[in-house]
Parts: C-alpha cells; sequence; structure tokens
C-alpha cells in the first residue's frame, strides 16, 4: 500500500523523496539515507550506464525488462509512476505513456479558448509535450518546456553526483573526501551544474514571459477587483469578493491567476525575483487592461503612500488608459 505527500511516497516500511536542485534530478532518500542516480537531460532515469532510452521510450512507455527500485518517485521526466493508474504524476495531471496522452484535460486551454489559436501545436486537450516528446517534456502538466537547452552540464553534473556522492552520502550530512579526483569532479560539476541552472533559469523566465501573454485572467464580465499593502490590503479585498451577492473576482481568483500563484515563482531558485516581478506585473497588467465598469481597490495607508507597489506602478495606469472602466473606487484598510 502507498501513499503521496507531495513528491513523496510513504509505504509500510518506508518513505522515499526524489532529490532535485533546481529541476535537476540527483537520487532518492530511502528513510534519510541517500542514493544518488544517473538521469539524462530528460529527467529519466538511466537504463544502463549509457542510456535511459534502453529502458524507456520517449514516451515513457517501459521496454524490455526495465527495473526501477525508485519509480514510484522517480523515472521519467524527473516524476514518479503510479503502478496501480499505470500513469506518471505530472503534478497537475497524471499522464499515460501507453496512450501518449494526459487523462484529464489542459486547464490553460480548456478555459480559454483563444489560447489555441496562439499555439495550436500546443492546443489538444490531452495531447503530450505538443507532440513532440523528442524534444519536450511537460513534467507539470501545464505546458511544453524544452530540456535541451539546459542539457551543457544537467548529465554530467548527474553523473558528478553519482561518483562523487556515492557512498559518502547520508541523509544526514556529506562525508568529506580527500581524493584529487572527486575534489576535480565535484569542482567541475559544479560549474558546469551553475552554467546549466542559469541556463534552465533564462529558459523558464522566457516560458513564463511567453505564457503570461496567454494565461486567462480576464474578469469574464466580473467586477475586478484590485488591492495595494500586502496581506491585510489583500484578504480585504478577497472578503469583499466572498461577501458580496454580485460576481467579483481577483488576479489571483481568476483561472490564470490561481495557476501562476501555485508556481511559487518568487521561490522557484531558478528565475531572479525581479523576473518573477516582472511575470506578475505584466500579468496584473493584462487584468487591468480587462477589466470593465466599476472597479475597486482596497489600501492601507503603507499601499497608497508606496508608489513603486505593483498597482501604482502597473495596475493604475492601465486602469487609467482603460475606456471600458468607468470610474476607481477606493477603500482604505487599516
Amino acid at each position: 500500500v502507498e501513499g503521496y505527500l507531495g513528491s513523496s511516497v510513504i509505504t509500510q516500511d518506508s518513505m522515499l523523496q526524489p532529490v532535485k536542485m533546481n529541476g535537476v534530478v540527483l537520487g532518492v532518500l530511502e528513510n534519510r539515507k541517500f542514493t544518488p542516480v544517473l538521469a539524462d537531460a530528460r529527467g529519466s532515469l538511466f537504463h544502463s550506464h549509457e542510456s535511459s532510452l534502453e529502458g524507456l521510450t520517449v514516451y515513457g512507455e517501459k521496454k524490455g525488462e526495465w527495473k526501477n527500485p525508485y519509480a514510484s518517485v522517480l523515472e521519467y521526466a524527473a516524476q514518479g509512476y503510479d503502478a496501480d493508474l499505470q500513469a506518471y504524476r505530472m503534478e497537475q495531471r497524471d499522464y499515460d505513456p501507453k496512450l501518449k496522452r494526459f487523462m484529464t484535460p489542459d486547464p490553460l486551454f480548456l478555459e480559454s479558448g483563444e489560447n489555441c489559436l496562439e499555439s495550436p501545436l500546443e492546443c489538444s486537450l490531452y495531447g503530450y509535450a505538443a507532440g513532440n516528446p523528442v524534444s519536450f517534456v511537460d513534467p507539470e502538466g501545464g505546458f511544453a518546456v524544452n530540456p535541451w537547452t539546459i542539457s551543457a552540464g544537467i548529465s554530467f553534473v548527474s553523473w558528478a553526483y553519482h561518483e562523487v556522492a556515492s557512498s559518502r552520502v547520508t541523509g544526514d550530512a556529506i562525508q568529506p573526501t580527500t581524493s584529487p579526483i572527486d575534489f576535480f569532479a565535484g569542482a567541475v560539476g559544479a560549474r558546469l551544474g551553475s552554467v546549466a541552472y542559469n541556463k534552465a533559469g533564462e529558459y523558464q523566465f522566457s516560458s513564463y514571459q511567453n505564457l503570461a501573454e496567454k494565461l486567462d485572467v480576464s474578469s469574464s464580465g466580473k467586477a475586478a477587483i484590485f488591492y495595494s499593502g500586502g496581506p491585510s490590503a489583500r484578504g480585504a479585498a478577497e472578503s469583499y469578493v466572498n461577501g458580496s451577492s454580485l460576481t467579483r473576482t481577483t488576479l489571483e481568483m481568476t483561472q490564470g491567476g490561481k495557476f501562476l500563484e501555485s508556481k511559487g515563482l518568487f521561490n522557484s531558485g531558478l528565475i531572479t525575483k525581479t523576473q518573477a516581478s516582472t511575470i506578475w506585473d505584466r500579468v496584473s497588467e493584462r487584468f487591468a487592461e480587462q477589466a470593465s465598469g466599476s472597479v475597486r481597490v482596497f489600501m492601507t495607508e503603507k499601499g497608497l503612500e508606496n508608489s513603486q507597489s505593483i498597482f501604482q506602478r502597473t495596475e493604475l495606469p492601465a486602469l487609467l488608459k482603460n475606456s471600458n472602466v468607468d470610474g476607481i473606487i477606493g477603500s482604505i484598510v487599516k
């Protein structure tokens, strides 16, 4: 019997946890004991020392005598395999490698049909990796990404960790080593890892910039509600929405806003906080551009005085330019 807690798997005898660093697969913690593993740039475990494709097809279907003791937490595209469902758990959705498709529709395209016009290759509601798993993966079940743009150091990093960390790493500490070969492998691995992580960050930032133009953040006939001044202002705005008999919404309550907030961009590790702010700025601007009628903004005194808040810097200018907005009603929150 298996139970799932986030990306971890709990059985009667053990707890397995995948170990990743900025999306790069490093190994598995089993009852706090670390075991390094080898993975390709796709995040799929190597069947042999040479290749992952000897055990898995590019779609993740098993070939021959493919046996992986850690399949439940790490196997294909840095995700685990659910033997009961015979599917990979890709965060938002489950993916069936035999059918080569997701088991539930893509929420982004399901809610926003106009996105199909902009990205017809990704428009298949159940399709995987834009129909091209050789070049793309979709580990989150949201949109296809190209892992090969960051592959310059990933395979070597996995190898270096496997060689250097093997037999020296426990769940509590990394044991020191004086071997010059180990030191060299670790140093070069760290340098290539840094290059790979930078490339990964660049690509992720570019991907989210593109996504910011497609996410459904329209109020769709609902009155748009804004806030400025931190958690208290947001709480007041959401309480107003939830307590109103009229249909209203904040940005974070839209389909696209919920999706983007779930990504935790400010703590992703791959993109900078400035880049995360850039993405949220654009999504906030689009929310204001699509507002109509009278809108309301909840502000604390601090938010009112802060000319660099996202509302004053981005949303307010967009509202003032929006000819469909009749008026802006302000409410001060203590």
